[in-house]
């Protein structure tokens, strides 16, 4: 490898990080984008907004139903009687031709044997389904997205970190160089820091093809061309949030189920009661109630409607069958449980030996740090070669890489314990 190539890379390299930091978004505004950029949100949105119509429709049921309307009747040929009195007799029309009749009135259910209030309960319950499927999807694009930013913060890192030891290693290549031209340094040891050169230059070029798959992802989640902020250097104290299976949409989901399995339960037994209506009509009518006179009046009409039907059984073994859905139903919701705390208790067990392996991490960073003091006073007095000081450098780079991708991946695994708790999204930790 060449000077002039060597530099030419380092400054590429520089490029791309000097581009990545324009305009750098946060976590918590890269989640915001996201979930305001998500379609699948969007979509999930606009299915709640149709749930809530439909749980404000069912709930005008308890109103009486108001009904207005109107009807008109030919008689070709009107009946009509004879009456004979002492001034003669007289012909009394029984019927007329023409018939008008203008009704309003209203109609209310008195009892329905409960089915009304389930199917408003079942209207209510989906409702909360839909309120539900909303959160579920915006947690997984959250998490999505905060997986993608957590991918492109550990290959911004591992690009910065290259570079750096790269400049160093092409800083002691020219002194190695130049000792060599006057004989005091080995060609071996020019020929071990161009390949450690190289070397650096295939990990980078691998480095920011990751870069930019992480940052298309956040691209594609956030509509936005955004970057990311720099990896933190260490790790604050974090407090794991209790398990709430309460809080998990998988578990409200299945209790919701439970819920409208009870409404119909309901609906079905209340086949097997009576139905009451009852209604009050006003009419005005031309002949209306009295044909003979032939005019328009006006007279009102009420009554009371009682109904029973019987199925042969069909409604109760119908009832029974949703009894054993039920069960089902509340036997998955148990699974279910044991399978989140354990999904949860799984997490929590990883997260505590990365906590653990962090700790080993930070030790080896110090003595990567002390390492590569020493070497540079060994250096400097001719106590050493630079390559064993440039071997120094990538140790010192390589436990920064380990110590500061481990802080990610327990940023990362932070927030997916959050999601596996139950935590609200609004309280996921999305402050590092």
């Amino acid at each position: 490898m060449t000077p002039w190539t060597v530099t030419f890379w380092i400054g590429s390299v520089s490029a791309v990080l000097m581009a990545q930091g324009l305009s750098a978004q946060s976590l918590s505004q890269s989640i915001q984008l996201a979930l305001s950029a998500d379609k699948a949100v969007a979509s999930a949105s606009a299915r709640l907004h149709a749930a809530d119509l439909r749980a404000k429709a069912a709930g005008l049921a308890y109103l009486p139903l108001l009904k207005a309307g109107g009807s008109y009747q030919y008689l070709s040929d009107p009946s009509s009687i004879s009456l004979s009195l002492p001034s003669g007799s007289k012909s009394i029309d029984l019927s007329q031709t023409n018939a008008y009749d203008l009704t309003a009135g209203i109609q209310w259910t008195v009892f329905d044997g409960l089915a009304r209030e389930a199917n408003v309960h079942i209207k209510q319950e989906q409702q909360r389904s839909a309120a539900n499927n909303l959160e579920t999807q915006r947690r997984q694009t959250a998490l999505q997205t905060i997986t993608a930013y957590r991918s492109a913060q550990a290959a911004q890192l591992q690009v910065q970190i290259l570079a750096s030891a790269a400049q160093q290693t092409e800083l002691l290549l020219k002194q190695t160089q130049s000792l060599f031209q006057q004989g005091m340094a080995k060609e071996v040891d020019v020929l071990s820091l161009q390949l450690s050169l190289l070397d650096d230059q295939q990990k980078s070029l691998a480095a920011q093809a990751l870069l930019a798959d992480a940052q298309e992802t956040l691209q594609t989640l956030t509509q936005t061309m955004i970057s990311v902020d720099a990896a933190p250097q260490g790790l604050v104290p974090l407090n794991l949030p209790p398990f709430d299976p309460h809080g998990l949409t998988s578990i409200r989901g299945l209790v919701i189920q439970e819920t409208v399995l009870k409404m119909t339960q309901q609906i079905a037994a209340s086949t097997l009661l009576p139905r009451l209506d009852t209604s009050f009509t006003l009419h005005q009518g031309l002949p209306g109630v009295n044909p003979s006179q032939n005019q328009w009046m006006t007279y009102a009409t009420a009554g009371l409607q009682l109904t029973w039907s019987y199925d042969w059984g069909s409604a109760g073994l119908e009832a029974a069958a949703v009894s054993k859905t039920l069960d089902a139903a509340r036997l998955d919701e148990a699974s279910a449980r044991d399978q989140a705390l354990q999904r949860y208790n799984s997490a929590v067990r990883d997260w505590k030996s990365a906590q653990a392996q962090l700790a080993v991490l930070k030790t080896s960073l110090d003595l990567a740090a002390t390492k590569l003091r020493i070497s540079k006073t060994q250096f400097a007095q001719g106590q050493t070669t630079s390559v064993s000081l440039n071997e120094a450098v990538l140790s010192q780079s390589q436990a920064t890489l380990n110590y500061r991708s481990q802080v990610l991946s327990l940023l990362l695994k932070a927030s997916q314990i959050d999601a596996l708790s139950g935590q609200n999204l609004d309280q996921w930790r999305t402050a590092e």
